[in-house]
């Protein structure tokens, strides 16, 4: 029997929350969104009921599936309420692609919605202030919303209904947007260039990616923000990804020189000051962005979030521990997890051994690994499953084959710290407490190395209680782990006020204020012939 999703959702004490619903057969499972429960297998009763297991949210789930869309009641915590679940459908992104971009209620307040990814994994979403809302397709411009709210789409318009309340927002146009394309190492690049209304110049700054996904569409909440301040914002595609051109699989280092490339297109435009051009980048982006002020353009600031401070290895080897630290792995298992990693991606990354470790020495590692049951049980994210070395622990591969992949993922070795010392435009590196990516005590290497050289216009910064977006980490997520959770959008919330700082340290490292002194036209409603739509 073919698998079926159902989304919608539940109504308890004057409130809604979202259901995801996934049936196979005779079994199920649910995710609760807004509780971070995922994957909870659901006990199918005579009549049609689901009872949820104690703790991940209502008790007891009655549906009746005869209808569409599926409805019935939900139980517990002292109260009932109903539920309305519907198909859930493959996203059209060619449909949702005209409704991206900024709208606004009536009583002044601001939505922006976007897609994050490409592809069969592209993710619909709503920016809500601080609350980045994953979509869920359910209907012809119908989307059940993660926080429990439905959300419709018409011409110029969205509608969002929660709990019995309605809220209009209507489309307009906080600035003007317009298609980039520019040359870098025999690819063209594709992206969408947000500038503040006004004749400027402006400041600018080019959006560099993490490791996923490889499109603008999810930094374009960014530029919108960037933008929304006064200061112009190039979202563009990563070589191989989206509109752009090129090998999706480049290194490091040719990133870099792509975000060159864009710096120096930004340069170039009407509107934009080339002398207060600079970078922000993301996660993987953050190993890019240090090459670029280091050596190969002049910039005049970088802004690094999720930042990394420590070699591709170790913050890979962070993230796979931590993961496993989830799922309940004491010290010692941590400990062997930790050496086989090391090992492998000494080998891959530098082609040699390290110290005191021998071919058949980690040959048993790996045959110990994957003789537990307690680690071969959990389960995988999609993203492993494609790429078995994303893993928590290493792929059963024997030294003799990983001998054969000497040195061919020498980004593995790469560590930022070398490049620090040559930079001297003021740095913004910001990196979460609880970062489940990449370790928040590389902060403390990073601000180091700008002591030593003199760069005292930078600001490094552990954030307190933030994970690998600057989100508001959740005090408990069962069924997946905080990397995947964030990636895949669920409950990603931005830390209160993290938007604001970044544009505000963006304004003073660059002197003044970014925004024309003339009229600004943020309250206009858009016209037919007016600027284009980011897409």
């Amino acid at each position: 029997m073919a698998q079926h999703r159902y989304t919608g959702a539940a109504q308890l004490h004057d409130d809604a929350f979202c259901l995801c619903l996934t049936v196979d057969g005779n079994a199920a499972t649910i995710d609760l969104p807004g509780f971070m429960r995922f994957r909870i297998p659901l006990e199918l009763a005579p009549s049609g009921v689901y009872r949820v297991p104690p703790g991940a949210g209502p008790c007891l789930i009655e549906l009746d599936f005869s209808t569409i869309p599926v409805t019935g009641a939900a139980h517990g915590h002292g109260g009932s309420g109903p539920v309305m679940l519907w198909p859930e459908l493959s996203f059209d992104r060619a449909a949702f692609e005209p409704s991206n971009g900024a709208y606004r209620t009536g009583d002044g307040h601001e939505l922006f919605l976007g897609i994050r990814g490409d592809g069969p994994a592209a993710i619909p979403y709503l920016l809500d202030g601080d609350d980045i809302v994953r979509l869920h397709p359910t209907g012809p411009a119908v989307f059940a919303g993660e926080r429990g709210e439905l959300v419709r789409l018409g011409r110029d318009e969205l509608v969002v209904e929660r709990a019995g309340d309605r809220t209009l927002a209507r489309r307009f146009e906080p600035y003007r947007s317009q298609e980039a394309s520019f040359q870098a190492e025999g690819a063209e690049l594709a992206g969408t260039l947000f500038m503040p209304h006004g004749a400027g110049p402006f400041p600018a700054v080019a959006l560099v990616h993490g490791a996923s996904p490889g499109e603008r569409g999810f930094y374009q909440l960014y530029a919108h923000h960037f933008a929304r301040c006064g200061i112009a914002a190039l979202a563009y595609d990563r070589r191989g990804s989206g509109r752009s051109t090129g090998n999706a699989g480049s290194r490091l280092a040719t990133r870099a020189r792509d975000a060159a490339a864009a710096i120096e297109w930004l340069r170039r435009q009407p509107g934009i000051d080339p002398g207060r051009a600079g970078l922000w980048a993301f996660s993987n982006g953050t190993w890019s962005a240090p090459m670029v002020a280091a050596g190969i353009t002049p910039v005049a600031f970088v802004v690094l979030t999720g930042a990394a401070g420590v070699s591709g290895a170790e913050s890979e080897i962070h993230r796979k521990l931590t993961e496993l630290r989830s799922w309940g792995g004491g010290p010692l298992l941590l400990n062997t997890v930790q050496r086989a990693w090391r090992t492998a991606y000494a080998y891959i990354g530098g082609g040699q051994w390290p110290a005191g470790v021998t071919p058949a020495e980690y040959d048993a590692l790996i045959a110990d690994l994957h003789a537990d049951s307690s680690l071969t049980a959990i389960p995988l994210a999609d993203y492993a499953v494609e790429n078995p070395w994303l893993a928590p622990i290493p792929p059963n591969m024997p030294a003799a084959e990983l001998q054969r992949r000497a040195g061919r993922s020498p980004d593995l070795a790469y560590d930022p710290i070398d490049d620090y010392p040559r930079i001297t435009c003021p740095i913004l590196f910001l990196v979460g407490e609880d970062d489940p990516n990449t370790p928040a005590e590389g902060a403390t290497r990073i601000r180091e190395a700008l002591i030593r050289s003199g760069n005292t216009r930078s600001t490094v910064e552990v954030v307190p209680g933030a994970g690998h977006y600057i989100n508001v980490t959740p005090p408990h997520i069962e069924g997946a782990s905080a990397a995947e959770a964030a990636a895949e959008l669920h409950g990603l919330r931005f830390m209160p006020g993290y938007l604001e700082r970044m544009a505000e340290w963006i304004l003073h490292a660059v002197g003044g204020q970014g925004r024309d002194e003339g009229p600004r036209p943020t309250d206009r409603e858009p016209s037919r012939g007016g600027p284009p739509r980011p897409t």
